[in-house]
């Protein structure tokens, strides 16, 4: 915070960080570069690593490579980054990841619903995401959608994830077969 004659560099640390709560009331015309010191400490400390929003972000950019669009953003509510994936070949399905810091991982596309994994900060969630976006990228396979709920199934008919709940809703069961984004010439 500026004022007119002084400067008040407050960090309140995260609801899961190990730092606790700092605060300095600083003169505006002594302690200027007091001020850019403090801020350049706590910046440095704060960024050590990604967080696995980024390493997910970063694998899904790598997967799609050049057979997919990935559209990064962070200005959903609740979320703290949204990527939406298109594929360019006609079969392979898009979707969006959606990601909060309380590793919360949802996948929701328009054909399959909102498909959600993880939560409690546990890492768990982003790791059998990382499995879903592999089939749906790289492998290919087929998502059954039943009355109030659809799974993921590989190549062979084998349960990869799944039931989601919160499905697109359905009277019969619906086989919808995908393919994947790389696709052989």
């Amino acid at each position: 915070m500026i004022g007119e004659q002084w400067l008040v560099v407050d960090i309140e640390p995260g609801p899961y960080s190990r730092h606790r709560h700092e605060r300095w009331e600083l003169d505006w015309n002594s302690d200027l570069e007091k001020a850019k010191a403090l801020l350049e400490k706590y910046h440095a400390r704060q960024m050590l690593a990604p967080s696995s929003g980024d390493v997910l972000v970063a694998r899904l950019i790598a997967l799609a490579g050049d057979d997919g669009d990935i559209t990064v953003s962070t200005e959903r509510a609740e979320f703290d980054r949204t990527a939406t994936v298109t594929p360019h070949h006609r079969g392979a399905l898009p979707f969006d990841v959606l990601i909060t810091s309380g590793y919360v991982v949802v996948i929701n596309g328009p054909d399959f619903g909102w498909w959600t994994f993880g939560g409690d900060y546990e890492d768990d969630g982003v790791e059998e995401a990382q499995r879903v976006l592999e089939h749906l990228i790289v492998r290919g396979g087929t998502i059954r959608i039943i009355r109030r709920a659809s799974e993921l199934l590989d190549t062979d008919g084998s349960i990869v994830s799944g039931p989601h709940r919160d499905a697109v809703r359905t009277r019969r069961t619906k086989n919808l077969p995908y393919l994947p984004y790389r696709q052989s010439v």
